[in-house]
């Protein structure tokens, strides 16, 4: 019926990384065909990608503002929940629109939370980087 055999994703893949050596599109390319085959020379080659595209400042940064958001939002969720006293004001009296603005404030705090997880990723990846790069001393005079 077919004159030519179906390539498989891990073949297509496979071409798009050797003609793209380089770069992030590459490096999820990699990572999709080390999933796709369970090839671990793979992982070996998009472990010794750079990871970074954010800061160590920022990342730090990035990684308080997100643990504070997540625990103020699941806070501010239970207490739209147990419907307290002090968020009369913000919510209407039905008992849906309770429920609906505690619900907002658990997917924001799950954002923050998914958020925070890169970041802590992110300076994981830096301090690691920066280990390994050589010291640099300067003079200054």
């Amino acid at each position: 019926f077919l004159s030519h055999p179906i390539p498989s994703p891990y073949s297509a893949l496979k071409a798009v990384v050797s003609t793209q050596s380089t770069g992030r599109f590459a490096l999820l390319c990699t990572i999709l065909c080390a999933i796709w085959t369970k090839n671990t020379d793979f992982c070996n080659l998009a472990a010794s990608y750079d990871m970074r595209f954010c800061g160590p400042k920022s990342s730090t940064c990035l990684f308080l503002l997100s643990v504070w958001g997540t625990v103020m939002l699941i806070i501010l969720g239970i207490c739209f929940q147990s419907k307290s006293v002090i968020l009369y004001e913000d919510v209407d009296y039905d008992d849906s629109a309770w429920q609906s603005a505690a619900n907002s404030c658990y997917i924001s705090g799950g954002i923050y939370a998914v958020i925070g997880v890169i970041s802590y990723w992110q300076k994981v990846v830096n301090d690691r980087y920066l280990a390994l790069e050589p010291e640099t001393t300067s003079i200054m005079f």
